[in-house]
């Protein structure tokens, strides 16, 4: 894959993106998992559910909060620590758009 040798210490770590690189090593997806990868591996026959799970947990948290989140995270990569850390702190978290609605939904 190209870009590989950026992108995958990226992922794992440096020191785990250089031992799968100099031993060639091959990774099933229960191995992905445990060298951070990927996320998670779940079976065939599971995916489905597994998928249906995240989803619902993600979408019962805040999509204000989310959307920050993914600013956060799309932006980040392109600064260095200090300049994260202050984008970070500029960021309205804790009062996106949807806490009123949110709040109120559960005094009900």
């Amino acid at each position: 894959m190209w870009g590989m040798s950026v992108r995958l210490p990226e992922r794992v770590g440096r020191a785990v993106a250089r031992e799968v690189s100099f031993t060639s090593r091959r990774v099933d997806g229960h191995g992905a998992a445990e060298i951070g990868l990927v996320d998670r591996c779940v079976a065939d026959d599971r995916l489905d559910g597994a998928v249906a799970e995240l989803t619902a947990e993600i979408a019962a948290n805040s999509a204000g909060t989310n959307r920050i989140y993914k600013a956060l995270y799309a932006r980040q990569s392109t600064m260095d620590r200090g300049e994260a850390l202050r984008f970070e702190r500029s960021l309205p978290f804790g009062l996106p758009e949807d806490r009123t609605a949110r709040l109120n939904a559960t005094r009900r």
